[in-house]
């Protein structure tokens, strides 16, 4: 009785083959092969009598192996580049947080009663003249705190929008040496 072959083909497999059925079939060195006596799935080139139905893969030409290289390569620096920009938007979050955070309370975000001094300007409360001398308008103590927020908000953004590019300098000359 002649023995059938069965050929993996992704994740479906051909056959039944008779042995003169294979001889027609491009066998390749990476072929899986599988027959009754055979435990598992066996490269052609492992099973004796079908070594001589194998059609040899050439190498790769030296152009082949130069855009696979490249490919490599571009992938590598993606990747690099991905992280680099990761790390640099993380610090620039927290960056922009406590910017935020100090601008606010410099500028007297957090004062609960801003009754001060008086003031020389008739039309100027005495709890807005601090603000009067930065050039802030505001008719109430809520409208100042939006202004106040605003301010720190903008300066915040510009701050570490200056903090992102430094560091994503910093990280890009940390890969740059490795």
């Amino acid at each position: 009785m002649e023995k059938k072959y069965f050929i993996a083909s992704g994740k479906a497999h051909l056959g039944p083959f008779s042995l003169s059925e294979l001889r027609e079939k491009k066998l390749n060195p990476d072929t899986l092969i599988w027959r009754e006596d055979l435990k598992q799935w066996t490269k052609v080139t492992e099973i004796a009598e079908l070594k001589i139905y194998v059609i040899p893969v050439p190498p790769p030409t030296p152009e082949q192996i130069e855009v696979q290289i490249k490919k490599e390569n571009k992938e590598i620096k993606q990747n690099i580049t991905n992280r680099i920009v990761k790390k640099a938007t993380i610090y620039t979050i927290v960056t922009y947080i406590v910017f935020f955070i100090v601008i606010f309370i410099v500028i007297g975000g957090l004062k609960s009663n801003f009754e001060r001094y008086p003031t020389p300007y008739q039309y100027i409360t005495p709890a807005f003249e601090p603000y009067f001398s930065m050039g802030i308008y505001v008719s109430s103590v809520q409208n100042l705190k939006i202004v106040l927020i605003s301010i720190s908000l903008f300066w915040s953004l510009i701050f570490s929008a200056i903090c992102f590019v430094l560091f994503f300098i910093r990280e890009k000359k940390k890969y740059s040496y490795q």
